[in-house]
C-alpha cells in the first residue's frame, strides 16, 4: 500500500499589529477574520484596511460604535456586508486615529481590491445569530465566527 502525504501547509500569516492610541480591537478582529477566509478560499493573502472600519463604522454612519473608543466586530461585519472592505493598499494603512470615511472610493475600486460578504454568523454561548439575505446559508454552521465571501 502506497502512503500519500495529504498534509498541505497554508502560510497566510497575518502579523500582529499595534492599535496605537485607538481602541480598535473590534476592527482588527473583523478584518483579520475576513482576510483569513479570503486567503484560504483564493490562495493569496490580501491585507485589508482596518482604517476603513475605524473611519466608517461609527454613529455618523448608523452604527452604535465610537471608532477609537471601542466597537463591535459584529457591526464591522454588517458594514463589510453592506459596503465591502477595501485592501489596505487601496484605502490606506492604519493610523491609530479616526479620519474621514471614504465610502465614495469603494465604487471605483476593481473587484480584486474589494472584499464583500454575502453572510456572516456569530456563535454565542447558546444561540447563533445569522446575518444573510438567505438565512439558510447559516443554519448548518457551528463555528464561533463565520463569514461567507461574495
Amino acid at each position: 500500500m502506497q502512503q500519500v502525504d495529504i498534509y498541505v501547509q497554508l502560510d497566510y500569516t497575518i502579523c500582529p499589529a499595534q492599535q496605537l492610541q485607538c481602541n480598535a480591537c473590534w476592527a482588527f478582529a473583523a478584518a483579520s477574520a475576513v482576510e483569513s477566509k479570503r486567503a484560504i478560499e483564493r490562495g493569496t493573502l490580501l491585507p485589508l484596511s482596518r482604517q476603513q472600519l475605524v473611519d466608517c463604522v461609527d454613529a455618523a454612519h448608523g452604527y452604535p460604535d465610537d471608532s477609537c473608543k471601542g466597537g463591535f466586530a459584529e457591526d464591522a461585519f454588517k458594514y463589510i456586508q453592506a459596503q465591502g472592505l477595501a485592501s489596505e493598499a487601496a484605502y490606506g494603512n492604519y493610523t491609530g486615529q479616526k479620519s474621514t470615511c471614504k465610502n465614495s472610493l469603494l465604487s471605483m475600486l476593481p473587484a480584486a481590491q474589494l472584499v464583500k460578504l454575502s453572510a456572516f454568523w456569530l456563535q454565542r454561548r447558546h444561540a447563533r445569530q445569522c446575518h444573510s439575505a438567505d438565512a439558510g446559508r447559516c443554519r448548518q454552521r457551528g463555528r464561533e465566527v463565520g463569514v461567507k465571501l461574495l
